[in-house]
């Protein structure tokens, strides 16, 4: 058993540091990432149409193989806004709070309105 969690952590490792790798190199990232991990989970199974085991024991492995692709599509294959604590300034939707600061007026300035705005102990002389 900890050869399988040892392999897997491995994995896992790996696939996390390919798709750290793609961010820096394109844009698409995440869907050029879930593409490669699709192929390279598909690939992953090949092995067992020819290897000389019992019916179970192909069945257990490719279990494995396709509960840890369950767990990591998902968690790597997301965009980085989609991931919690995250927000990319090149996304069209930004956070869902914003503060706006008020525009700064000077003594002598003058809403858009015109001066019908200001009270009258406003109006200049």
């Amino acid at each position: 058993m900890p050869l399988v969690a040892g392999s897997t952590l491995l994995v896992s490792l790996l696939a996390s540091a390919t798709r750290k790798g793609l961010d820096r190199l394109t844009n698409r990232a995440p869907t050029v990432w879930t593409r490669l991990a699709v192929t390279v989970s598909l690939v992953s199974l090949a092995p067992l149409t020819y290897v000389q085991a019992s019916s179970g024991a192909k069945a257990t492995l490719a279990l494995m193989h396709l509960a840890v692709a369950a767990v990591l599509l998902p968690i790597l294959g997301r965009r980085d806004g989609d991931r919690p604590g995250t927000w990319r300034h090149d996304r069209d939707d930004p956070p869902a709070v914003r503060f706006e600061a008020p525009p700064r007026r000077t003594p002598n300035s003058v809403p858009a309105e015109g001066l019908d705005a200001l009270p009258a102990s406003h109006h200049p002389v």
